[in-house]
């Protein structure tokens, strides 16, 4: 006879896969036949014997009350809460993120495989897939390179769930997302270099079962680019019960765990491919009637009481520092330095290695410069539509970089 236990994941699995047909937008399923909630659980220590302590923070975690696991770890020392401004992260309104502070002194994950009595695992459906989140994470300067042997070593792996024969896994190195999956037969991955230091970022990444498996990538609701000849997770039930480890803040295992030194919120899992409009919707992110990059005026004629007024002009606002940073990141290069919002200096952003000409702009190595002109007046970096390309937008506005007008090009 079949046990309870593994009737009731049938019948989870089987009401999951029926909402799926049904166009519902709600989370992916778990064994306890509830939608996932990543805000559910509560991390715990792993000790250097690789044995996780499970006991639990009270239920009322979010109650408001202080509660303490048996390692000492409090909810008010891992649960925190920040407002983050729409007009750096591309949001409708200003948004109270509630979100896992891992960057302590101990080693803390979640074990989605050891919660409740047999196990709360996401169930894969073996079809398309959803995983969006917030995050933030200092870089991690001890991987240099992206070589096999530095991965090994100096990874840190933010979450990985397992399913038959594989597993889908999202690792950081320096300020580098290195997205990643297993299947059994073939190794795939994907990098998101538009990640800002020590700042938030929102990510989706939508894994489709269309004909050439694409992945597409959207930060802070922005559409970031498409790969193709993907694949995406299968399923994770076998003759009724749910198998393999599915870990947020290391990876599964118990060797080469690498534990995640970040901050974690709003981690969600969707079970169908998302549209441009429902990543938009869910995050709350401002509606795509534009296309929004950092761009800037060109002349050190501009004192910095003047910038607001001058990106006005064009319908943006003042870029951030992490703004123009995030831009560096996806290949803005311009050799001007310009205004900001957030501090009383000067930036630009620099993506060629080399820039050796009379000033030394950008100097030997890519990344964002700090220059202030002694005049104390500089150029202006925006943040909003770029105005089309034409003659006379060329004379006032820089290039994306040497090859492109825009960010959209």
């Amino acid at each position: 006879m079949e046990s309870f236990q593994n009737m009731t994941v049938k019948s989870n699995f089987e009401s999951f896969t029926s909402t799926i047909n049904n166009n519902d937008q709600s989370q992916i399923t778990t064994q306890t036949g509830e939608a996932f909630d990543f805000l559910k659980y509560a991390p715990s220590e792993v000790t250097d014997d690789s044995s996780e302590l499970e006991q639990i923070m009270a239920d009322n975690i979010g109650s408001g009350e202080p509660n303490t696991n048996a390692d000492g770890i409090t909810s008010d020392s891992v649960r925190k809460v920040v407002e983050l401004d729409s007009t750096i992260y591309n949001l409708e309104n200003t948004k109270t993120l509630t979100y896992y502070d891992f960057d302590q002194s101990k080693n803390l994950s979640i074990s989605l495989h050891k919660k409740a009595e047999q196990g709360d695992r996401i169930l894969f459906t073996g079809s398309s897939l959803t995983i969006s989140f917030w995050i933030k994470s200092p870089r991690n300067h001890s991987l240099q390179e992206w070589t096999w042997n530095n991965i090994v070593k100096n990874i840190q792996n933010v979450f990985c769930f397992q399913y038959i024969n594989g597993w889908v896994a999202l690792s950081i190195g320096q300020s580098d997302l290195w997205l990643h999956m297993w299947d059994g037969n073939r190794y795939y991955s994907n990098f998101i270099h538009a990640i800002t230091n020590n700042e938030w970022n929102h990510i989706t990444w939508v894994m489709s079962n269309e004909n050439d498996k694409p992945w597409t990538f959207y930060v802070n609701g922005i559409f970031e680019k498409t790969v193709r000849n993907k694949e995406f997770p299968k399923i994770n039930v076998q003759n009724g019960n749910p198998v393999g480890e599915q870990c947020i803040g290391k990876f599964i295992g118990s060797v080469g765990k690498h534990y995640f030194k970040g901050c974690l919120g709003d981690l969600r899992v969707y079970p169908f491919a998302m549209t441009e409009d429902q990543v938009i919707e869910k995050g709350g992110f401002a509606k795509k009637n534009t296309k929004k990059e950092v761009f800037q005026i060109k002349g050190y004629k501009h004192e910095k009481s003047e910038a607001e007024e001058k990106c006005k002009e064009y319908g943006a606002d003042v870029a951030s520092k992490a703004q123009v940073e995030r831009a560096q990141r996806n290949n803005a290069n311009w050799c001007s330095t310009g205004w900001v919002s957030d501090v009383n200096h000067a930036v630009y952003p620099i993506t060629t290695q080399t820039i050796h000409d009379a000033n030394w702009c950008g100097g030997p190595t890519a990344g964002l410069r700090i220059y202030t002109p002694p005049s104390n007046k500089a150029a202006v970096n925006c943040y909003g539509e770029k105005p089309k390309q034409t003659e006379d937008t060329k004379k006032v506005l820089h290039n994306w970089n040497e090859t492109q007008w825009s960010k959209y090009d």
